[in-house]
C-alpha cells in the first residue's frame, strides 16, 4: 500500500491531524481546563456558602428551642400550685404538664434540703437525694439555692431514662420573691434535637454526617454508628486543632480538610447560644460533605466537556480529510438545527445523517438539549414552590397597599385641580388592581395551606343561580351577549351546601366567558351527576358536536367510595376557546392560556385554580372542553343534600321597595337587651304585628303558658335562662308549644353554632344586626305562608355593611397610636370643615323629627351613652386580664360586651363600632390561651372603641373609619 512507502511525519493525514491539533485541540483544551477549574472553584464556594447557611440555620433552631424550653420551665416555676403545700396537687399538676409536653422527661420538685418530694407520672424518685440521682447536679443545685426567682441553671448532658438529655434548674421562691422555698428540676429529652439533627442530615450532599458537639469536641448527636455518646468527634484524631480552625472564622464558618477516613471533605459550622445564668452548653454543629460528591456535578461535566473537545478533534480531522462537499452538508444539517433551536423551537432535534463524526456531534446536541429541558421543567418547579413565598409576601404588601389607597381617597377630597384629580383618580385605580390581585394571592395560599373551611347552608338554588347571573347583567348588556339558564325540572329547588363557594366558583367561571367571548351567547347549564357518572352538558350550540368525551375532563375519572349525588353546573360560550396543548396548564396556579393573555385581557391566572381548589374542597371535581377559536365548556359538580328546612325563593329589593304583611301576628321577642328590644319592635309593628317582650328564657316560658303566639323571635345569650335552655324546655312541654315556630337572632351565626341551635329544637337562625329581608323570609318559610311580601314605595333608606376579615391582627403600638391622633384629626377637620354638613349634630331638634325618627335619634343617643360606659368597663377589664390572663370573669365580660356591641352598634348607626366590636369578638373567641400579643390587640380594639365614642364617629366613619379599619387590619 501506498501509506507503507510514505513516512508516518509526512503522511497527509498525519498533516491534517495536526492542523486540526493545532486548530481546534489546543484551543479546546485550554478552554477545557479553564472552564472546568472555574467551575470547580464556583460550585465548591456556591456550597460553601450555601453549608454555612445551612448549619447557622440549623443552630438557630437550636437555640430558639433551647430559648423556649429556658422560657417554659421559667413560667412553670411561677405556678402557684408549687409554691403550696399540697403535694398530691403538685404531682397532678407536674403529671399533666409531662403529659402535654413530650420533649420532657420528668419534672421533679426538691426542698431545700435536697430531697425529691413530689415528681410527675410515677413517684419512682420521691424521696431521694438529688445528688443521689445526679451526682453532676450538685454545683448547680447548690447555686440555685442562692438564685433569685427566674434564673435558669442548666446541666452538661445526662443520661436521662430515655437517654440522653439536660437538666434545667430554677429555684422556687415564696410571695416575696427572695426566699427560695423549693427546687423545680425538669429533665429535657434530646428527640426534638435529634430530630432537627436528623433532618439537616438527610439534606446534607453525600454520605458524610452532621454532629452536634460541646465545647471540648465531644459529640452529643449523630446519626454516625461509630460514634457514641460523648465521644470526641472523629476527625479531631487527625486534625487536632480543627475546632480552633472553626472558631477562627467567627460564629460560622467553614473548611476544606481531609478526615479521619483520609477523604478530602468540606464541613460547615455554626457556634449555638449559652444558656442558664451559668453559661452552659454553648455547643456547635458541624455538617461534613465529601469533595467528590460535592464535585460530582463538575466531573460530569468535565466529561461532557472532555468528550465535546475530543468530538470536536475528530470532526475538524474528518473536515479536512474529505472533500468540501461533504463538509458542507454536514454543516448544513449543523447550522439548521442551530438556526431552529436559536429561534425557540427547543423540541427540534438534528438530524444525526451519515454515521460520522458530523453525526455524532448532532447526537451530542441533541442529548444536551434533551438535558435543557429537562433542566427548564425543574426550574418550573423551582417557579411553583417560589409561590408559597409570594403569598407570605402579599401580606405583608397589603397592609401598606390598604393604607396607599386611604390616603389617595384622602387627597381626592382635597383642593385639587383638575389635572391633579386625574392623577389622583389614577393612583387609586392602580392601587386597588394591586390590592385585588394581592387578594387572590392570599386566597390561593389559603387553599394550599389548608385554612380554607366550607360552611354549608339551606338555600334555594333556582333562585341562586338567578341572584349571582343578575350581578353581570349590565356586562351581557354592555357586549351585547345573550345569557341562557337551563335548570330541568329533576333539579331538587332546595338544597344543603355551601353556597359562598358555589357562588364564588360560578362567578369566577361567568367573569372569564364574559371576558373571552365578543359575540354570541353564555349558557348556564345545572344536571345531576354521580360521582362515577360523567357530567351531563345539556346544552346546544354550534360546537356540541365537535367536543368529544375526554377521560382526563370528567369527574368518572376520579372514583370515590362515596354515593352521593352531585350537581353538575356548566358554563359555556362561544369565545375564543383553548387549544389542547394550553388546557393542561389551565389550572395551575399563576398560569394563563399563554403569555398574550394577561397583557390583552387582564387577570392573574389564579381564579381557575382557586375555583378548582374551592370544588375539590366541598367534594366535587372541575374540568373543561373546549376548541380554540369555537368556544368553551367550564363545568363543576358538588356534592349536596336536600334541604334540612323549608326555603322559599329569595326576593330581592330594589330601592323603591318595602316589606308589607298581608295579616297581623301575635310574636313572642326574647330579648334582654332594650335597644335590641326597641329595634326588633320597630321593624314588627311597622308590619303591624302585636309584639310581647320578655327579658329572658324564663319570663318567655311563663307567658306562653299565658298567651298563644304565632311565633316566637329568641336571643340566644340571655341572664337567668338562655335561648337554648328556653327552647329545649318549651318543646319538652309538648302539645301546641311543640309546633311553635322558633326563630333563633344571634350575632354568634357560626357552622358550629347554627348546628347547636337547631338540635336545641329551634326553626330557624337569622343574624343579628337584623337583616329584615332575612327576616322576613325566615317568618315566611316558618309559617309555611306568604305573609310577608315587597311592595312599591317612594323611598328607601339606605344601609352599608362593613365587612371584616378576621384573620388579619391589629398593628404594632407606636403605629396604632399615631394612627388614633391622625383618625381624631380627620374626625376633627370632617366636622369643621366641608363635610360637617353630613355628620351628626348634638343640636337636632326633635319636634322637626317624624315619631319614627325620633324613636331612632333617641335610641341612638341611649346607644352612645351604653358605648361611653361600656369602654370604661373594658379598659378596667383588659388591666385585668394584662395582670392575670387566665382570669375568666374578665375574659367573659369583655366578651359579652363585645358580643352586644357588635350586635346592636349598625341597628344603632354606629357601623363602624359594630365591625370593631365584632373583630374584637372573634379574635376572643379564637383564641384559646392569652398570650401579650393577644392582650396588645384586644388593648387597640377597645382604644378604637373609645375613640369612636370620645369623638361620636356614627355611620361607617368616611375616611377616617376607613383609616382606623385599615389599621386594626379589618
Amino acid at each position: 500500500m501506498i501509506y507503507s512507502k510514505i513516512a508516518l511525519h509526512r503522511r497527509l493525514t498525519t498533516k491534517f491531524v495536526g492542523m486540526a491539533f493545532l486548530i481546534s485541540l489546543a484551543p479546546l483544551l485550554f478552554l477545557f481546563f479553564f472552564s472546568t477549574n472555574s467551575a470547580t472553584d464556583m460550585l465548591i464556594e456556591t456550597l460553601r456558602n450555601d453549608l454555612k447557611e445551612k448549619s447557622f440555620l440549623v443552630g438557630a433552631n437550636i437555640d430558639r428551642y433551647f430559648t423556649q424550653r429556658e422560657h417554659d420551665v421559667r413560667v412553670l416555676s411561677q405556678a402557684n400550685v408549687l409554691e403550696g403545700n399540697d403535694v398530691l396537687a403538685i404531682i397532678q399538676y407536674l403529671t399533666e404538664v409531662i403529659v402535654e409536653t413530650p420533649y420532657l422527661d420528668d419534672i421533679d420538685i426538691i426542698n431545700t434540703q435536697g430531697i425529691v418530694i413530689a415528681s410527675s407520672g410515677e413517684q419512682n424518685e420521691k424521696g431521694k437525694h438529688v445528688l443521689e440521682l445526679y451526682p453532676e447536679l450538685k454545683t448547680l443545685f447548690s447555686d440555685s439555692q442562692k438564685a433569685k426567682q427566674g434564673d435558669i441553671f442548666v446541666s452538661e448532658i445526662l443520661e436521662l431514662d430515655s437517654g440522653p438529655g439536660l437538666a434545667f434548674i430554677t429555684p422556687i421562691t415564696d410571695d416575696s420573691n427572695l426566699i427560695v422555698i423549693k427546687t423545680l428540676l425538669v429533665e429535657i429529652n434530646l428527640d426534638t434535637i435529634k430530630k432537627i439533627v436528623s433532618d439537616f442530615d438527610d439534606r446534607v450532599i453525600g454520605d458524610k454526617y452532621v454532629y452536634l458537639v460541646d465545647n471540648d469536641g465531644r459529640v452529643i448527636v449523630t446519626a454516625d454508628p461509630r460514634v457514641g455518646l460523648l465521644d470526641l468527634y472523629p476527625d479531631l484524631f487527625v486534625q487536632s486543632d480543627l475546632l480552633d480552625k472553626f472558631s477562627d472564622q467567627g460564629e460560622v464558618g467553614s473548611i476544606i480538610y481531609e478526615d479521619a477516613d483520609g477523604h478530602d471533605v468540606m464541613a460547615g459550622f455554626a457556634d449555638m447560644a449559652e444558656f442558664g445564668v451559668n453559661k452552659a452548653m454553648d455547643w456547635s454543629i458541624i455538617a461534613v460533605a465529601p469533595i467528590k460528591d460535592i464535585t460530582l456535578p463538575v466531573n460530569d461535566f468535565q466529561r461532557a466537556l472532555l468528550i465535546f473537545t475530543l468530538v470536536a478533534f475528530l470532526i475538524s480531522s474528518f473536515l479536512l480529510y474529505f472533500t468540501s462537499s461533504s463538509i458542507l452538508k454536514s454543516v448544513n444539517h449543523l447550522v439548521e438545527g442551530a438556526r431552529r433551536v436559536g429561534s425557540g423551537d427547543f423540541k427540534y432535534r438534528v438530524n444525526p445523517g451519515h454515521a460520522d463524526e458530523f453525526g455524532y456531534l448532532a447526537r451530542t446536541i441533541n442529548l444536551t438539549l434533551d438535558r435543557l429541558i429537562n433542566v427548564q421543567e425543574e426550574a418550573e418547579a423551582a417557579t411553583l414552590a417560589k409561590s408559597d413565598f409570594l403569598a407570605a409576601m402579599s401580606h405583608e404588601i397589603r397592609t401598606p397597599m390598604a393604607g396607599i389607597i386611604g390616603m389617595v381617597d384622602l387627597i381626592n377630597k382635597s383642593n385639587l385641580d383638575g389635572e391633579q384629580k386625574v392623577w389622583g383618580e389614577n393612583i387609586k385605580k392602580s392601587s386597588e388592581t394591586l390590592l385585588n390581585i394581592l387578594n387572590e394571592i392570599l386566597d390561593q395560599s389559603k387553599l394550599e395551606s389548608g385554612k380554607m373551611a366550607i360552611d354549608p347552608h339551606d338555600f334555594h338554588f333556582p333562585s341562586f343561580i338567578n341572584e349571582t347571573s343578575n350581578l353581570f347583567s349590565p356586562k351581557f348588556k354592555d357586549k351585547n351577549l345573550e345569557l341562557n339558564i337551563d335548570i330541568p325540572p329533576q333539579i331538587p329547588t332546595e338544597i344543603y351546601a355551601d353556597r359562598m363557594r358555589i357562588g364564588q366558583i360560578l362567578s369566577n367561571l361567568l367573569s372569564n366567558a364574559l371576558k373571552f367571548t365578543h359575540e354570541g351567547k353564555i349558557t348556564i347549564s345545572v344536571s345531576l351527576a354521580t360521582i362515577k357518572d360523567k357530567p351531563k352538558i345539556p346544552e346546544k350550540n354550534v360546537f356540541e358536536n365537535v367536543f368529544q368525551d375526554n377521560p382526563s375532563d370528567n369527574p368518572s375519572d376520579n372514583p370515590s367510595d362515596n354515593p352521593q349525588q352531585q350537581i353538575c353546573i356548566t358554563v359555556s360560550d362561544t369565545g375564543v376557546g383553548i387549544s389542547e396543548n394550553d388546557k393542561c396548564s389551565l389550572f395551575q396556579a399563576f398560569t394563563q392560556a399563554d403569555n398574550s393573555t394577561s397583557r390583552h385581557y387582564g387577570g392573574t391566572g389564579l381564579g381557575l385554580s382557586i375555583s378548582k381548589s374551592l370544588a375539590e374542597l366541598m367534594g366535587g371535581d372541575m374540568g373543561v372542553q373546549s376548541i380554540k377559536g369555537v368556544g368553551s365548556k367550564f363545568w363543576f359538580t358538588v356534592p349536596y343534600e336536600l334541604a334540612r328546612a323549608p326555603v322559599s325563593a329569595v326576593e330581592y329589593r330594589d330601592e323603591s321597595e318595602e316589606w308589607k304583611a298581608s295579616r297581623p301576628l301575635n310574636i313572642l321577642v326574647v330579648e334582654d337587651m332594650p335597644i335590641n328590644q326597641c329595634i326588633i319592635e320597630g321593624i314588627l309593628e311597622d308590619l303591624n304585628h302585636k309584639t310581647t317582650i320578655a327579658n329572658n328564657g324564663k319570663e318567655a316560658i311563663d307567658m306562653i303558658k299565658t298567651e298563644e303566639f304565632d311565633l316566637i323571635l329568641m336571643d340566644i345569650r340571655m341572664p337567668i335562662m338562655d335561648g337554648i335552655e328556653a327552647t329545649t324546655a318549651i318543646r319538652k312541654m309538648g302539645g301546641k308549644y311543640s309546633n311553635i315556630p322558633i326563630i333563633a337572632l344571634t350575632a354568634d351565626v357560626d357552622v358550629s353554632n347554627v348546628d347547636k341551635y337547631i338540635s336545641s329544637g329551634m326553626n330557624d337562625v337569622c343574624a343579628k344586626p337584623v337583616d329584615q329581608d332575612e327576616l322576613m323570609q325566615s317568618i315566611n318559610t316558618q309559617m309555611g305562608e306568604k305573609i310577608h311580601h315587597i311592595e312599591k314605595t317612594d323611598s328607601e333608606e339606605d344601609s352599608q355593611t362593613i365587612s371584616i376579615n378576621s384573620e388579619q391582627q391589629p398593628s404594632d403600638k407606636q403605629e396604632f397610636s399615631q394612627t388614633l391622633l391622625k383618625v381624631s384629626y380627620m374626625r376633627d377637620e370632617m366636622l369643621n370643615g366641608t363635610f360637617s354638613n353630613s355628620l351628626n349634630k348634638d343640636d337636632v331638634k326633635l319636634s322637626d323629627l317624624s315619631p319614627r325618627e325620633q324613636k331612632k335619634h333617641q335610641l341612638k343617643k341611649e346607644y352612645e351613652r351604653t358605648l361611653e360606659r361600656d369602654c370604661t368597663t373594658l379598659k378596667s377589664r383588659i388591666q385585668t386580664l394584662s395582670d392575670d390572663p387566665n382570669n375568666a370573669d374578665a375574659r367573659l365580660e369583655l366578651s359579652d360586651i363585645f358580643h352586644v356591641h357588635k350586635g346592636t352598634g349598625l341597628s344603632c348607626d354606629y357601623q363602624l363600632a359594630t365591625t370593631v366590636s365584632k373583630a374584637a369578638h372573634s379574635h376572643l373567641q379564637l383564641t384559646q390561651v392569652l398570650a401579650e400579643r393577644d392582650i396588645t390587640d384586644l388593648e387597640q380594639y377597645i382604644d378604637a372603641l373609645k375613640l369612636i365614642s370620645d369623638k361620636k364617629i356614627s355611620g361607617d366613619g368616611g375616611s377616617a373609619g376607613k383609616t382606623l379599619l385599615q389599621a386594626l387590619n379589618i
